[in-house]
Parts: C-alpha cells; structure tokens; sequence
C-alpha cells in the first residue's frame, strides 16, 4: 500500500540525513567502561533515528507543497505526487555515490554488523517492547470487522481532537491550518502528527493503521533510545532494562493505600475488580496523567520524547569529553572547563546543524518536547566542550520554531508566566514537597541513592534530567497548567534510569538479603503502574463507536470545504467532527487549555441562540461566519443556550436530513429526537 511506502521512505530520507550530519550516531551503541564494553545493535540508535529524522522533514515538505495546492479539493494528491517520487530519487543518488566511494563487501559488512550484539537480552527486549507497542496502542484503536472505528474510554476524550484534525486533512483541505475545534482562528495546537495520519489514511492505509503504526512506531523508538541513553550514561544493561520497567510502570503509593482503606474484608478482590484509576491523592492521578494511558492517549508525545532522547544522545560525549578532562588535568579545574581551548569551539558543525534542523522542525509536532530538551541541552552545555556546537544547535532550533510560530500563529504561540505548585491544592513549600512525594512515591529517593553510586558527569546528569521537572512547578505556558504533566513525565522517565541503577547495585552484589531487598522494590515502584495497566484494559473494553459509512460524515466528507464554519454540538467526538470539518465551537476543554478564547465565543453563541427573528439569527450567522448548522440531540439538549429549532427551520434551507424528525407534538411529550439535520445559512427561505 501506498500509505506503508511513504512510512518506509521517510526512514529511507531519516538514513540519508543521518548518514550526511550524523555519521557517527552508530558509535553511541558500543559503549566503553571499566570491565569490557557493552555492543548494542547499532540499529538500536539508528532505527529511531531514522524514523525520527525522516518523518519530520518528508512530512513537513509533503505538508508545504499541499498548503501550495490548498485550494484544490484534494492536495494531498500533487502533494504526495511531487514528494514521494523526488525523496526516493534523491534518496537513490545519494546511495549512489556513496557505494561508488566504498567497498561493496565493506558495505555489506557493516549492514551486517549494524544487526551484531553482545548478547541476545537486547533483542528479547526489543520484541517484548514492540509487543506492548502493539497491544497498548491497539487495544485503545481499532476498526472491527462491522467497519466501526471503536475509541476505548480511556483515550476518548483527547481522541475528538486528534481524529478531527486528522480528517480535515484527509478528508478535507484545511489550508492554511485551522483548529477543528475552533475555525477561523489560527493554530496554536501542534498539529503535524495529525497531518501525519491524515496522510496515510489519504494515501490508503484504513484508519487505525493510519494512526497506530506511526504511534507504535514513536514509541518503540523511545524506548530504544532510552535504552541507549542509560548505557551510555551508567554503563549497564541491567539498569537499562530496568529502567525501562520503571519508566513504564511508575512508583506510587496509591495502589497500598487502596488495600490499607479497603473495608470489603477481601482488599485483592476488591482490588481485582476495581475499574477506575485511584483517587487517594491531590494529583489529579484519576485523569490518568501518569500511567501508560497517557501514551495511548496523546499519541504525538513519544515521537517528541523520540526526539529529546537523540539530542541527549548526541551531546553526551561533549560532556563526558569536558568530565575526563577536568579528571586528568592538573591545572585550575574551573579555567579548564570555562577557559579553555576546546571550551568555545566548534567540534562538528554538521553534527550541530544536524540536530538544530531536526529539533527545530519538531516545534509543531510536540513544542512541550522542544522546550524541555532545549532546556536540558542548555545544562549540558554548561559543563561540556565545544559549547559552539549547542550555541548553533539552539540558534537553529529557536530560529526555526520562530517562524514556524509566525506562520500559524497569530501573536505568541506561548505566553510564559510564574505559577508555583503545578496543580498541588496546597501551593507552599512543603504542601509541593507532599505532593511530589504523593506522585512519585519512592523512585526520586532511590534515584538520589543510586547518583551516589556515581560520580563526575554521570552523577551531573540526574541534575540535567530534573530540569523539566522544576520547569512545571514553577512555570505555565498556557491556561492550563496541567499540560505541564509532560514534563514531569519526561523527568521521571529519565530519573528513573538512576532508580534503576540503585537496585541493579543491590542484584550485582550476589547476597540473598539484598536480592530480596531488590525484588521487594521492584515491586514497590511498579506496583501502581501495573494496578493502573489492568484498570486501562478494563476501561477499553468499552468502546464508543462510529460506523465509518456513516452517511452524515460521508455527506460532509462530499459537501463541506474546509474552509466552511460549522456550528455543532460541542461533543468530544461525533459523526460530526469524523467528516473533518471545522468546528465554530467545539469540546470546550481543548480550546480553552490551547489558549482560545471560548468565554468570548460561548458569549458570541448564546447571543446568536437567543435571537427571535428570522432576520436577526441571520445577522448573527453571517456576522460570526458560519456557513452550516448541524442540529443533533446535543444541540438539542444543550444547557448553556435555549435552542429554538423552529425558527432555525423558518429562517435557512434544510439541505441534508438523517433520520426521521419527530414532531413538536411528540417533543413536548416527552420524545427524544435522534434525527440529525443540516441547515445552510447562506441559503435563507424568511
């Protein structure tokens, strides 16, 4: 299929500009340390990075081509036409030349070699992370054999968001770019994800492989890369893979405090068949911020994460680099490190404007993922060599998001204020410092327990790796701080390494009592995030479901440009927002907290319902753009404006009707309406 060719081509460019800025990535597999050397598969750093490098910027060029045929009805097709064939081509010359330059059998050994290991752990690894890729991802979205997209429970709220957006571009032509949520403004949402899947479900691919492939995809890299990382900073393949089991299941004290209040008299049964996220704590942990859910949910979060794993990835031998030599000299340390030759140099200006173009390029793709790497990468550079390297990595990335934010947004794309606390509901010192404790349990002790094993740069690196933390306890970005969770959730993952690194201590040591001691905190730091796993694979085993031949999203799909303004029910997800058009006001959580102004709007809405005259609800539809009103039992049941549907039928011509419509006898005894139907207010019967 078409859609599974341009996935493949992305990672076909990803090796190209990987090959061209980043040769030496591959050499962040073999590890030196004291006993031997660890060997991963250099595809364990490479994969990823391909599929990272390559989605982002054949993505993003597919994208600009499509915005230059936006007028046409569908772009995709020139887009898609135009990009494929000439990625492929370049990608083609490119290899071209560089086998003429080596050796054929020097070529294939190295492909080869890229697959070698020392040891056959990282490919059971590998296989049992792409299986819970798979199941994670799936379980939440999928089409069953009735050709009904079924949208678990626990990802639909966020769901109405993605899928809208998705299908403004894959049934529509939403250029320029607008919110689905909220047309005729500017986007503040980072949507190129969305543009992604829109893509591949345009070029073939059905809809859940459209959008569970890139997520299992960006997932299996992050792990990957998190996988890496730990090796290269703490030398262990146990730790990584631990690591990996804490980052996936996280510590708290939620699930013992369960058991402790369980007055049932049977606390495992009751836990068994308990099927809603705990709530025994401040931190909100019943929205499902913290466990796994929140992968399966904002699918665009582990490719950002992707992301600012490389760049770490990069970086870090500059500052082991700038850590051995502060070990070795004899002279002023600090001069050595801020004075010295190699201290204000430029090392490798590819490999510098390399990750400037791929951080860059990331701002509409995940902006939260940008902001916290470039913030980490900032504390890199202040202990590392060759700090012109960072200097025009950073100057590339923020350049490039300037303009990407000066293209789709109109003002700021963030407005940065100070907010202590996060969402603690005590905001002192000390009611924070509970609440950390409450959310993250034991892991940060023992992380601090395990950088004491430590020393020099490894030990500086957990430092680093708290700085998203402290950013979202003292930092707001948009209305609703609790977007911040991301941060947190950034940190934790790779704090989690050092965790890791303190019980893999304990196991190493060969002594029963301590392997003991090991296992019973294994199981205290995962013992929520595996009570959280079952809570979400029972919630998705309710699904809501859309008929993907529905004839009201077919209709729409057929009849309404993207560029049309619609006014529906404010519904989360619906055979409404399926059909990708733009929505005048839709699920009121999503605009608010991306930092629309939905009071003024709501106010704009209630205004126009409260007309009694023909010609004053027409004054009102003209003079707020909207070209279509879709009535549904949402509409009719609103509760925030009086919905007057006989005079919306005295004033605009009906054009499309779903269902059978009940009359204003049957309503006013009490009969519910389900019937579904369209009115054009450009088309006026008064």
């Amino acid at each position: 299929m078409i859609g599974v060719l341009y996935i493949l081509t992305c990672i076909l460019a990803g090796s190209v500009f990987c090959g061209f800025f980043l040769p030496k990535l591959k050499s962040s597999a073999h590890i030196k340390r004291n006993q031997g050397e660890i060997n991963l598969p250099e595809v364990f750093v490479l994969f990823p990075a391909w599929y990272l490098t390559g989605t982002l910027f054949v993505t993003w060029i597919t994208y600009f081509v499509a915005y230059g045929f936006g007028q046409k009805k569908t772009p995709l097709t020139p887009a898609n036409a135009i990009v494929m064939p000439m990625v492929i081509i370049l990608c083609a010359v490119y290899y071209y030349f560089d086998i003429r330059k080596k050796n054929k059998e020097e070529l294939l050994k190295n492909i080869k070699n890229s697959w070698k290991s020392d040891s056959n752990v990282y490919w059971v690894f590998a296989l049992i992370v792409l299986a819970f890729c798979v199941a994670v991802m799936f379980k939440s979205f999928y089409v069953d054999k009735d050709n009904n997209m079924c949208v678990g429970y626990s990802v639909w709220g966020d769901f109405g968001a993605h899928l809208s957006m998705i299908r403004s571009f894959s049934y529509s032509n939403n250029y320029p770019t607008g919110y689905t949520y909220f047309a005729g403004e500017d986007i503040k949402y980072h949507f190129m994800h969305e543009f992604l899947v829109g893509n591949l479900e345009y070029l073939g691919l059905r809809i859940d492989y459209a959008f569970n492939i890139p997520s299992i995809l960006s997932l299996f890299s992050t792990y990957l890369l998190l996988f890496v990382l730990t090796c290269n900073v703490l030398k262990s393949k146990l730790t990584a893979c631990l690591g990996a089991l804490f980052f996936t299941f996280r510590s708290s004290p939620s699930v013992f405090t369960f058991l402790a209040n369980d007055r049932s008299g049977n606390a495992l049964k009751a836990l068994w068949e308990n099927k809603s996220y705990f709530t025994y704590s401040d931190y909100h942990e019943g929205w499902g911020f913290w466990c796994t859910r929140v992968f399966s949910n904002q699918r665009h979060l582990a490719f950002g994460i992707t992301a600012l794993l490389l760049a770490l990835i990069i970086f870090l031998p500059y500052l082991t680099e700038m850590g051995r030599k502060l070990s070795e000299t004899q002279e002023n340390k600090f001069k050595a490190c801020f004075f010295s030759k190699d201290s204000f140099a430029i090392r490798d200006w590819k490999l510098a404007v390399g990750c400037g173009l791929f951080l860059g390029a990331l701002a509409f793709w995940h902006g939260s993922a940008l902001i916290a790497c470039l913030s980490m990468l900032f504390f890199m550079a202040a202990f590392s060599c060759f700090r012109l390297d960072y200097l025009i990595t950073a100057g590339i990335a923020v350049g490039m998001s300037v303009l990407q934010s000066k293209m789709f947004i109109t003002g700021s794309a963030v407005s940065p204020s100070y907010f202590f606390g996060f969402i603690a509901e005590n905001r002192t010192v000390f009611g924070v410092l509970r609440y950390v404790v409450l959310l993250t349990g034991i892991t940060l002790l023992l992380a601090v327990f395990g950088m004491l094993k430590t020393k020099g740069i490894q030990r500086y690196m957990l430092w680093v790796f708290f700085v998203p933390f402290v950013l979202s306890f003292f930092l707001s970005l948009t209305p609703d701080i609790g977007v911040n969770h991301k941060w947190i959730i950034m940190s934790l993952m790779l704090t989690s390494m050092f965790t890791a690194h303190f019980v893999a201590s304990l196991i190493r040591q060969r002594d029963v009592i301590k392997l003991v001691t090991a296992i019973v905190l294994c199981f205290v730091l995962t013992a929520t995030g595996i009570t959280e796993l079952f809570i979400q694979y029972k919630e998705d085993m309710n699904y809501m479901r859309f008929d993907q031949n529905s004839e009201v999203t077919l209709w729409l799909k057929e009849n309404v440009d993207a560029h049309e303004i619609v006014l529906a029910d404010d519904y989360a997800i619906s055979e409404q927002t399926l059909g990708g058009i733009m929505g005048y006001f839709a699920y009121e959580y999503c605009t608010w907290s991306a930092g629309y102004d939905t009071n003024g709007r709501k106010e704009q809405l209630i205004e126009m319902m409260s007309s009694t005259e023909p010609n004053e609800l027409a004054y009102y539809a003209k003079k707020l753009g909207i070209d279509y009103i879709i009535v549904n039992v949402g509409m009719r049941e609103c509760q925030y404006y009086d919905f007057n549907e006989t005079l919306l039928e005295n004033t605009f011509e009906e054009v499309y009707t779903y269902g059978e419509v009940v009359s204003r006898e049957l309503k006013e005894a009490g009969a519910m309406d389900w019937s579904i139907r369209i009115f054009d207010t450009r088309k006026h019967i008064y």
